[in-house]
């Protein structure tokens, strides 16, 4: 009796773990625009707060508000050998507007480029 207590205990943890990890792996990650920025195909993210999904099988980068994707976009992903410290966005400046070129996020090992991409 006490066994079956014992197992079903850890099975459930298990399982609690597991799901956890897969709930945060799905959220995607947090980035701050500070100002007005546009992608380079055009599309424009107004300064707040996104959450950044990554599909890698398609090389392809969302832009997420409430919920809602705002905007997509192809992109290259470069790996490095160390996690990023803290999530840098990089821009160029194009008619005088701030173009986003790409960006890296904190805790993890790749950079994000959009400069060779084409949009969606």
């Amino acid at each position: 009796m006490i066994r079956n207590i014992i197992k079903w205990t850890i099975a459930l943890s298990m399982a609690f773990v597991l799901s956890a990890a897969v709930a945060m792996a799905a959220k995607g990650k947090h980035l701050d625009i500070t100002k007005d920025s546009m992608l380079p195909d055009g599309q424009v993210l107004k300064a707040g707060s996104y959450t950044v999904q990554m599909n890698e099988k398609a090389d392809a980068i969302e832009f997420l508000q409430r919920g809602k994707v705002v905007a997509k976009f192809n992109c290259h992903c470069k790996f490095g050998e160390k996690k990023n410290l803290e999530t840098q966005v990089y821009y160029i400046t194009r008619d005088g507007k701030n173009v986003i070129q790409g960006l890296r996020l904190a805790g993890e090992n790749r950079e994000v480029s959009f400069e060779e991409a084409s949009g969606m």
